[in-house]
């Protein structure tokens, strides 16, 4: 007679013990983002006046960077909402930078074609940060470190960007690959509008 009391006790505490665990899977699940994936191809926009010269360069863009993931979305597995750049993005940003150098007026080649110049242009830094209470704060840095070398001399310059925004949610993938390939555009403008890179580059 006692065994059908106790049974019923355990089903119950059983029952329980299974809505508890399904309550916190949702409780996680809602502060949880979904990983991330962007594509840094920035669309460029150099200085409107072009060169008197037509400097032959030898362009080469490489990745710096220690690890692909630009940094978390947030919640609360951080590591769960990664943000990673996707495979190699030296063969865009290449072509990105070569068109708007031919614009300007150089002559870009390729390496062992006799340049007059060559040029080595490296995303260093690229991070992404949230923060805030109310609102979403989304801060996203980058810097982009050039090396041009012209005959026996050499000049290094260091170019970074850095934007802040705020959002009510997190934002989506599209926005935050738009906000991302932006702030790595403007690193790269700064360094096409630099007129002493410019005149080292042409006198």
């Amino acid at each position: 007679m006692t065994g059908a009391p106790d049974g019923g006790r355990t089903a119950i505490v059983t029952g329980s013990r299974a809505l508890a665990v399904v309550l916190l899977g949702l409780a996680l699940a809602s502060c949880t983002h979904e990983p991330q994936v962007v594509f840094i191809s920035p669309h460029l926009a150099g200085p409107p006046d072009r060169i008197s010269q037509q400097p032959r360069v030898d362009l080469a863009v490489e990745d710096g960077r220690a690890t692909p993931i630009i940094g978390s979305r947030g919640g609360s597995i951080d590591e769960l909402a990664t943000i990673t750049t996707e495979g190699d993005i030296t063969p865009d940003l290449t072509k990105e930078l070569a068109g708007e150098l031919v614009k300007q007026g150089y002559v870009v080649v390729a390496p062992g074609d006799g340049a007059d110049v060559k040029l080595v242009i490296e995303l260093q830094d690229l991070t992404y940060e949230t923060g805030g209470s109310v609102l979403t704060e989304i801060k996203v840095a980058a810097s982009v470190g050039v090396t041009c070398t012209k005959g026996g001399d050499t000049l290094t310059s260091r170019y970074k960007t850095e934007h802040r925004e705020e959002f009510a949610s997190a934002p989506s993938e599209e926005k935050n690959n738009e906000l991302i390939n932006m702030v790595v555009g403007r690193s790269l403008e700064q360094m096409l509008a630099d007129q002493e890179l410019r005149d080292f580059m042409t006198n």
